[in-house]
């Protein structure tokens, strides 16, 4: 094995995509199963390297794109398909899609006694799951484009897709295993995401009741809760979250979020500065102390400096392209009286933020340090 060095920086940033298909679901004795997933790009891309994965059921294993002018060019094909032999597969040369192509997978399956490789005799049903004698259909492709801007496109656009997936195979695999609180959080976490914050509250809820002391499910039935505005019996299960685990930044975090949205900034300053001590690169948790440090109505709790300090590091830390931390920065230096730095960070910050009602409070902030005056929250 050998490093090398530089001090260059990338300029370029790979991103994994994945077709799959996790609802797989084969009746024993079947002998021929096609499995198929697509995905239209929403950006040109650059491919680096292929891994096609599956189980010892599969037979076949076929990908492709479909460029935007009907053109087909294949990926992979792999027409007796060997689990033991499996591997990631880079192009000599990198291959160019346009945007608008479809990368598109198919696999075939054969759950019948006359598959050599059956790892069941009798075939049995099969379905999707981590197991070797379960089943999957994954396409995992190493993509690179052309700017940081359109792998954030990218990434928007091909995260739902992703997700709805997971929920599907979560659920698959809670239909065998339905004690299992790993997979209740997991799957919780991702109705969350997908907006589904009930069902995200149903298995956070099972998470619990197989795993009552669990920090962990406490902070995300309380996220949850608190989505749905019951902010009462959020902040219950994060002080519980709190009690297992009284050095646990997230949870001191959350506390915080309730007393911000109640109004009780002091408190959630506190519980603020308590989460920094254990998690001193959490760009969030750092915005949030940097604006009460900045913008706090009650004098005591307002401290430019530390303000300053921690607006840079969220900055830095997001690479300068957040608008929340670039709307921060732009606060902290109002609050040191440095207008020309504070206008120069809120442009930035309206430049980049995407909301109308942000656009709006930013741009208000931004008449204040133009007319030498900071921001202090009403």
């Amino acid at each position: 094995m050998a490093f090398f060095f530089t001090d260059t920086p990338p300029t370029l940033a790979p991103t994994l995509l994945t077709l799959s298909r996790q609802g797989i679901d084969i009746a024993g004795g079947v002998k021929h199963v096609e499995i198929e997933d697509g995905y239209v790009l929403p950006v040109a891309v650059e491919i680096r390297r292929i891994q096609p994965h599956a189980h010892y059921l599969a037979r076949t294993i076929e990908a492709w794109a479909e460029l935007p002018d009907g053109t087909v060019r294949w990926l992979i094909r792999i027409p007796e398909w060997d689990f033991n032999w499996q591997d990631s597969y880079q192009y000599a040369e990198p291959v160019f899609l346009p945007k608008g192509a479809r990368l598109a997978m198919r696999y075939s399956y054969d759950n019948s006694a006359d598959n050599p490789r059956n790892p069941n005799n009798p075939p049995q049903r099969v379905r999707y799951g981590q197991r070797s004698t379960d089943e999957m259909a994954e396409l995992y492709l190493q993509v690179v484009t052309r700017s940081a801007a359109e792998r954030d496109a990218l990434l928007r656009d091909y995260r739902p897709k992703e997700v709805r997936e997971f929920i599907v195979g979560f659920r698959t695999m809670l239909d065998a295993d339905p004690n299992n609180a790993a997979l209740h959080s997991d799957l919780g976490s991702l109705y969350f995401e997908a907006g589904d914050v009930p069902r995200a509250v149903e298995h956070f809820t099972e998470t619990l009741r197989i795993g009552p002391r669990s920090a962990v499910a406490h902070n995300n039935l309380g996220a949850a809760l608190q989505a749905m505005g019951r902010l009462d019996t959020a902040l219950t299960h994060y002080q519980q979250a709190l009690e297992l685990q009284p050095d646990q930044p997230v949870s001191h975090f959350n506390v915080g979020l309730i007393h911000e949205l109640r109004g009780q900034t002091n408190e959630a300053a506190r519980h603020f500065a308590l989460a920094l001590t254990e998690q001193t690169r959490w760009p969030t948790l750092l915005m949030k102390l940097g604006w009460i440090r900045a913008t706090a109505k009650e004098p005591s709790l307002r401290d430019p400096d530390q303000a300053l300090q921690l607006a840079e590091e969220a900055a830095e830390l997001t690479e300068n392209r957040d608008p929340a931390a670039l709307d921060v920065l732009g606060a902290a230096y109002a609050s040191l009286g440095r207008f020309d730095r504070a206008i120069d960070a809120a442009e930035a910050a309206l430049a980049r933020s995407s909301s109308a009602p942000s656009r709006a409070a930013i741009g208000a902030r931004l008449a204040l340090y133009r007319a030498r005056r900071p921001y202090l929250v009403p």
